[in-house]
């Protein structure tokens, strides 16, 4: 949460104005210069002066007795009217004592769980202070905090994601008002004590902070330089002595810490930076990530990448194992590193295999490849371990394992191929499809008007597309190969909007191969196939630019120009390691000739590869081979060319290998969806800790039409295997769709479950969502003093390391007091401003006029 000025200000407010000495005294406006009072004292001389003198001459007749009283009364007029000028009055004022200030800023991100130093060979891990139980040790057991509550006032905040706090402000020792501070009453007033009143003497004891509680790692990144900026908004007024910061300085996120630097010297705080951790590297090797299929087919073979990588650990030689384990019954979760037996000793290569790796510089990641060949149905967790060749103590063992799931069916990949002609690529697949084991393949070539006089390789020859959703359901993927759009539209016109759903809603697998028959027509089409072109993930150019698919202008074969998404895709590895297959799409494959112009890429999609003829290069770039999207809940590829058997001229086994793993790829989604009416789509299956998981339903009848219920069940099964309770209630999207939307928070880290039932049956579809913890905080070990350096920098401040921090910190000039105290006029009570004055003067002007009156005077 972001630093919220509410919080610290009564916090502040009652630890700086509690209590207060109040005086009240009487005051005149007496003049304030020599000047005035001359004049004062010459102006009332010469009106009593005259006065008495013309008081004299009027009763010159009459007895002493009369005169007398006639200036008594008189002078007392003017006495009053003099009492009146000099406006007495009575001020009540207040004293005020505002302590100095000083901030207490504490890093509580993951990054403080790491060891406060680096191990050595022989230590016990674990046996070591962290960085967090280094910072409590400083704070609850050292006298840092109690010495700075003799001349300071201390507010304590802490921050990872954001800045949290006040939590708490220990009072200043020093302010006479502060809870547990000496009576500050005078004694020689007549005043009863406290036990007179009945009133305790003494204040109840402070209250104790949980430092161990209130400083506990538990933020998944640290943005110091945000945390530092609230806090500066809030923080700088002229008591302020200081902000101290306790960090490793780890800053993974948000604004550059020196911005704060920046608001800080404007603002006259000082900045004092505590380094904890160690300024060397940490050594660590973690299994960063598993990439593999998720469904595979029995005789399939597969591939299980694994990356690897160390951090501090450059040159040394980690040995990278796979083991595998059946998985029983879908519902028996329990702590996956608590059913994986011992790994065996690295002599002796265990069935599934073991690599030795030398690990590059830091942060590189080392891919470690391991080849599969299932020869039965099972459902198999496969983990993937990692560790060092020569023991080298690391600061966390938990990221050395990682795990992943795949689904081994015998049930056949079922493909479609549509071909407007019998083009070279469409014969080749359509032939190795045929004799594939794994592989269902049916055949509707355009061309061919009486199939009972023409012989294709495969199960089922058909005469059009299918006309139905159940007939489109049998199928996992698609290949296109340059169908001729209109007369299927033509034909079948909701055909069209067939395709769309099963893509879409049906998370269908489709294959655009463009060709130089019916592509460009369905380029220039317009309303009529608008729903086919928003499946392509690229713009397809509705004219040729300057004839450049025309086969007498292309006299040069270009090779494939992979992008940083193609040399990484998993599809396009068709040699034996990732390193081959780059050489070979580099430069052994001379490439293609031909390759139909796009005017790029469409906002979402990937692009695996480009034509490399700088010749064919438009504004919009060189035209693109390949590339996917996401369509809805099921996945397009586009192929530029129908040229790919040149890859032949290398290797049948490579041709082969290209399109089964693209038709794997290409269908994942149907082999997870399979016959089920359900479809369930977790937003994310690898989430962060903390994260709130979005979960669709796609919720089909018997028919393949959109379900109609008011809300679904969504069963949800934590780490632990303990359903959380209530069940999620997924929710309509649209009334028709049959689409319905809910959500969970991943509170704990490990694989969650989700179940949806089946209507009508006591089946589910399941899935699993894996939690982890955010590796930011896990990139850069080693504690960044220069950043905490130049944090302080120029403020009156420096960077301290953690075990010099209390000397440092309470020497005498480098947070010196500004605790100041000050005056406040709370009432101000006018003396002459009262009922009786006016009397006085009513009644001696009245006693005036009587006497006169009988002494005959006129």
């Amino acid at each position: 949460m972001s630093f919220v000025s509410s919080r610290l200000l009564p916090l502040l407010a009652a630890a700086e104005s509690a209590g207060g000495e109040t005086t009240r005294t009487l005051q005149w406006d007496w003049p304030r210069t020599f000047e005035g009072w001359f004049a004062m004292v010459v102006v009332g001389a010469v009106l009593a002066g005259w006065v008495v003198w013309l008081y004299l001459r009027d009763t010159a007749e009459l007895p002493t007795v009369a005169t007398v009283w006639l200036l008594v009364l008189r002078l007392g007029v003017l006495a009053a009217i003099a009492l009146v000028a000099l406006n007495p009055h009575y001020r009540t004022q207040k004293q005020l004592f505002h302590p100095s200030r000083v901030g207490l800023l504490v890093d509580t991100s993951l990054s403080m769980d790491f060891p406060e130093t680096v191990a050595t060979t022989g230590s016990v891990p674990g046996s070591g202070r962290t960085r967090a139980q280094a910072v409590i040790d400083l704070l609850e057991r050292s006298p840092l905090v109690e010495k700075l509550r003799e001349q300071h006032q201390v507010a304590v905040f802490t921050f990872d994601h954001a800045l949290e706090g006040p939590h708490h402000v220990f009072p200043a020792k020093n302010d006479p008002h502060a809870p547990g501070a000496a009576s500050s009453h005078d004694p020689d007033r007549n005043e009863p004590d406290d036990d007179e009143r009945g009133e305790p003497a003494a204040p109840p004891p402070e209250k104790r902070l949980d430092w161990s509680e209130l400083l506990k790692p538990r933020g998944l990144d640290s943005r110091l330089g945000g945390a530092m900026m609230d806090l500066l908004r809030q923080f700088s007024d002229d008591t302020v002595a200081g902000i101290i910061v306790v960090s490793d300085g780890s800053n993974n996120a948000g604004i550059d810490p020196r911005a704060a630097n920046a608001e800080a010297r404007e603002r006259g705080v000082r900045l004092i930076t505590v380094g904890v951790g160690s300024t060397e590297r940490q050594p660590n090797l973690e299994v960063a990530q598993i990439n593999a299929p998720t469904h595979v087919v029995v005789g399939d073979a597969y591939e299980i990448r694994a990356h690897v990588r160390g951090q501090g650990l450059a040159g040394q030689a980690a040995i990278v194992e796979l083991k595998r384990k059946p998985d029983g019954a879908s519902d028996d979760i329990k702590p996956i590193l608590a059913e994986v037996s011992d790994f065996p000793d690295p002599q002796t290569p265990p069935e599934t295999g073991w690599r030795k790796v030398i690990l590059p510089d830091d942060g590189s990641f080392v891919e470690v490849i391991f080849k599969q060949n299932p020869t039965e149905p099972a459902k198999i967790r496969y983990f993937v371990e990692a560790r060092l060749e020569r023991a080298v103590p690391e600061s966390r063992d938990q990221d050395n394992l990682r795990e992943t799931t795949i689904t081994i069916d015998d049930r056949q990949t079922r493909v479609l191929i549509v071909a407007g002609g019998p083009m070279r690529d469409y014969q080749f697949v359509r032939n190795m499809l045929f004799r594939h084991a794994g592989t269902l393949v049916d055949v509707w070539l355009q061309t061919v008007d009486d199939p009972s006089r023409v012989s294709q390789e495969s199960d089922e020859l058909l005469t059009a597309f299918p006309s139905t959703a159940a007939d489109l359901e049998k199928y996992d993927v698609l290949l296109l190969f340059d169908p001729d759009w209109q007369r299927i539209r033509s034909e079948q016109p909701e055909t069209i909007k067939l395709l769309r759903d099963w893509v879409f809603d049906r998370k269908g697998g489709v294959v655009f191969v463009a060709g130089d028959v019916f592509t460009p027509e369905l380029a220039a089409a317009e309303d009529e196939l608008q729903d086919v072109l928003a499946m392509y993930p690229v713009s397809l150019s509705s004219y040729f630019l300057d004839v450049q698919f025309e086969k007498e202008d292309a006299t040069q074969p270009w090779p494939l120009e992979l992008t940083p998404e193609g040399s990484a895709a998993g599809f396009l590895q068709v040699a034996d390691d990732a390193t081959a297959s780059r050489e070979l799409w580099n430069g052994d494959f001379e490439g293609i000739y031909r390759v139909y112009p796009t005017a790029g890429k469409k906002t979402g999609a990937t692009v695996y590869a480009y034509h490399s003829d700088v010749q064919a290069a438009t504004e919009y770039g060189k035209p693109v081979l390949l590339a996917s999207q996401d369509y809805g809940e099921g996945h397009a590829f586009y192929l530029g060319s129908g040229e790919m058997w040149r890859l032949r001229s290398l290797s049948d086994e490579y041709y082969d290998r290209f399109w089964t793993k693209l038709i794997r790829e290409a269908g994942q989604g149907r082999r997870t969806q399979g016959d089920s009416p359900v479809t369930l789509l977790p937003e994310k299956t690898e989430v962060n800790l903390g994260e709130t998981v979005k979960v669709t339903a796609v919720v089909l009848d018997s028919n393949y039409q959109p379900a109609s219920f008011e809300s679904v069940d969504l069963e949800v099964y934590d780490p632990r295997g303990r359903l959380l309770v209530p069940n999620r209630k997924l929710l309509p999207v649209k009334v028709g769709r049959g689409e319905y939307v809910g959500d969970f928070r991943a509170i704990e880290p490990g694989k969650y479950e989700l179940r949806l039932p089946l209507p009508g049956s006591d089946k589910s579809v399941t899935k699993t969502v894996t939690v982890e913890f955010p590796g930011m905080e896990y990139v850069n070990t080693e504690q960044n003093a220069s950043l905490l350096t130049e944090l302080a920098r120029d403020t009156g401040g420096k960077y301290v390391p953690l075990d010099e921090a209390q000397d440092t910190i309470l020497s005498a000039n480098m947070l010196p007091t500004r605790a100041r105290e000050i005056t406040i006029d709370q009432a101000i009570q006018t003396v002459w401003d009262e009922l009786w004055v006016l009397y006085v003067l009513v009644g001696l002007l009245s006693l005036e006029w009587l006497t006169r009156k009988l002494v005959k005077l006129a």
